[in-house]
């Protein structure tokens, strides 16, 4: 999958098995650029020579292909010389359908100890590998997401606590309101309004907090995004949302009571 900017692929003629008279390389865009030459055309048919002293060989560029990541998002993408050498003494990549896949393994697997008896026969898929180089990442991930949902429940936790509090001290209050006329909406705007307010107030003072921590994360990468403003307002939001659920359902108890018999009690 990886793209031809110029020149060719390397064919079946460009190996040999004595590796001596390979003399056909394939560069990456990134090569183009350390050895000085202006364009992926220019570098078509260009000699490069490999090593030095006695063991200096002189190869021709026949192709140069895009850049790719071929480790993690830390490092960046590097330049990249290809030759043709196919020998038992490397891995053997194969590419299969994902179709039976045990089924082709074990195939593979028989004609492996046919070639190479009392051989070990190992294997690994390549979307794995790359998958390994992001352990880190993975396992951060898991833990703040537990801890984040721990947070979330001791605050709702606190939050009805506070709710409840605050509802009991308004009660008389929030009666007179009711009894002068205001309606449930009203009510149920009053009780819940300092309590949007707090959690307001709560998420702009970690706007800074979390930029700065996101960017200090993000330095890590050799290739980064530059977070927008949608990744700070809308977990605000979500947690605006989940706030007013969680005091909902103490606030419209207290706005449902019936202010007659609280304050005949008061």
């Amino acid at each position: 999958g990886i793209s031809l900017v110029a020149g060719r692929k390397f064919l079946i003629t460009d190996h040999n098995a004595t590796w001596e008279k390979i003399n056909k390389v394939i560069i990456n865009q990134n090569a183009v650029k350390l050895l000085g030459l202006k364009s992926a055309e220019e570098a078509v048919g260009k000699e490069i020579v490999w090593g030095g002293g006695d063991q200096a060989r002189k190869y021709t560029i026949v192709g140069v292909v895009n850049d790719f990541h071929q480790e993690s998002l830390h490092k960046p993408m590097e330049p990249m010389i290809f030759r043709p050498v196919y020998s038992t003494n490397s891995t053997t990549s194969i590419k299969m359908k994902t179709i039976d896949q045990e089924k082709t393994i074990a195939e593979i697997g028989e004609v492996y100890k046919k070639f190479f008896p009392g051989n070990l026969f190992e294997y690994y898929f390549l979307d794995q590998s790359y998958q390994r180089q992001y352990n880190d990442e993975t396992r951060f991930q898991k833990i703040i997401s537990v801890f984040t949902g721990l947070a979330i429940v001791v605050s709702c936790l606190g939050l009805i606590g506070l709710s409840s509090y605050t509802a009991t001290q308004r009660t008389k209050e929030i009666s007179v309101r009711k009894v002068l006329g205001a309606s449930m909406t009203s009510v149920i705007s009053i009780l819940s309004i300092d309590f949007v307010r707090l959690v307001l107030i709560s998420a702009f003072l970690s706007f800074p907090i979390a930029y700065f921590s996101i960017q200090k994360w993000l330095q890590g990468y050799a290739y980064r995004i530059t977070p927008g403003w949608l990744q700070f307002v809308l977990p605000a939001l979500i947690i605006v949302l989940i706030a007013a659920m969680t005091v909902s359902f103490q606030v419209i108890k207290t706005a449902r009571k019936n202010p007659a018999e609280t304050l005949k009690y008061e």
